[in-house]
């Protein structure tokens, strides 16, 4: 069981290096075929009115120079590697960014994007990046820009609510959880009773993934629903975890609230990789 098609979404310009380095390590890890795509977006046309050619032609330029510039770097990571590698640019002449890069991801087994930050060239807002999180079916690893990240999938730590959306999640990082080091389950928000129970779904789902030989363990939330994000940091903190596992939802299943919910709290104060699934 392993990652063998492995997308990247490069539109990050300058600032692409830390999705790269995060393929570049997964594909070789796993001998995945690595996808790096830029997808160029849609002029934007505002209330009907026609857009001039010279606007689409610097628009076209732009992007073409752009996408030049983030292919010398993918391609230079991969070469020489052991793993097979190809680079695509995905025009959205009809549809949004999310609509492409989200249908381009059904077809692969993990699809890699960076986390917003405010300096990004051409960024991607965290609408978007919710909205590309939501909209595909595959697992989605997120790769904070702004961090040095050398270790993926060693240390890992589950947030486990217990929902479709944290299940799928752990079903869906077996790949990466299977070259793991080290697992801790955390089980979000228990109750009284399953705190204290032997049979409970946590030390279920803990024997279940012992018997695919993971080094497993489990530890509980304390905190209310507010402050489970920060208490997510400060337990991956002190388990020395590298990746974070999680259902794209938290305990908010209302599309429009996902910001606020304790999936939004955490790509907004991620420092490690987050693997999301919805």
């Amino acid at each position: 069981m392993s990652y063998k098609t492995v997308l990247l979404h490069l539109n990050s310009g300058q600032h692409c290096e830390p999705i790269i380095n995060a393929g570049v390590a997964i594909a070789e890890r796993h001998g995945a075929h690595l996808i790096g795509v830029y997808v160029v977006p849609p002029v934007m046309v505002y209330m009907g009115v026609p857009i001039p050619a010279v606007v689409n032609s610097f628009h076209d330029d732009y992007h073409l120079n752009l996408s030049k510039s983030v292919e010398k770097k993918f391609t230079k990571s991969a070469e020489g590697q052991t793993f097979t590698s190809e680079w695509r640019v995905a025009h959205t002449t009809d549809s949004s960014i999310v609509t492409t890069i989200s249908k381009m991801a059904h077809t692969s087994d993990l699809l890699i994007v960076g986390n917003d930050t405010s300096d990004m060239n051409d960024p991607l807002p965290g609408s978007q990046l919710e909205a590309i999180v939501t909209s595909t079916c595959r697992p989605t690893l997120i790769v904070p820009l702004d961090q040095d990240i050398s270790n993926i999938g060693e240390n890992v730590l589950i947030a486990w609510d217990g929902t479709d959306e944290s299940t799928r999640a752990v079903f869906d990082s077996l790949p990466l959880l299977k070259l793991s080091k080290s697992v801790t389950v955390y089980r979000i928000n228990p109750t009284g009773s399953e705190r204290h129970h032997t049979f409970g779904s946590s030390s279920e789902l803990v024997s279940t993934l012992a018997r695919h030989g993971l080094n497993v363990e489990l530890c509980f939330s304390s905190g209310g629903y507010h402050e489970i994000a920060s208490e997510l940091f400060k337990t991956a903190t002190e388990k020395g975890a590298d990746t974070i596992v999680m259902g794209a939802f938290g305990h908010s299943k209302v599309h429009g609230l996902l910001m606020g919910s304790v999936s939004g709290e955490v790509l907004k104060a991620m420092n490690i990789p987050v693997l999301m699934s919805h």
